[in-house]
């Protein structure tokens, strides 16, 4: 999401738009027309159908998730010119290629979000 995000940017500022300036419909219209765009509806619906289970197969409900894919935020990071102080290219063949972070909805937010 991250790279795709950043291309769509990118493709705003090669058209010499502004997202700060563009009408909301204008917008919508570039995740139509852009591959960038398009790329980032993709991985919408794809996230959107994501399940979260216990142990014995129960659904859970998540606040939020982020999956993280460290080759993509490395090269993000290399692409952005961003100082990095780890360099995810040496890392050992054994480290995880994604990480995974959840933040499980509490029964108080649950019922709050009922509430409304």
């Amino acid at each position: 999401m991250l790279t795709a995000a950043s291309d769509l940017k990118d493709e705003l500022a090669r058209r010499g738009l502004s997202e700060t300036e563009m009408e909301p419909d204008a917008i919508a219209n570039l995740f139509d027309t852009t591959p960038a765009g398009a790329r980032i509806v993709d991985i919408g619906r794809a996230l959107s159908e994501i399940e979260l289970r216990d142990p014995s197969g129960a659904a859970l409900e998540f606040a939020s998730i982020a999956f993280i894919d460290l080759a993509e935020l490395d090269a993000l990071a290399r692409k952005l010119e961003c100082d990095t102080s780890v360099d995810l290219s040496a890392m050992p063949p054994q480290v995880m290629e994604f990480i995974v972070s959840v933040t499980l909805r509490t029964n108080d937010t649950n019922r709050q979000a009922t509430a409304r």
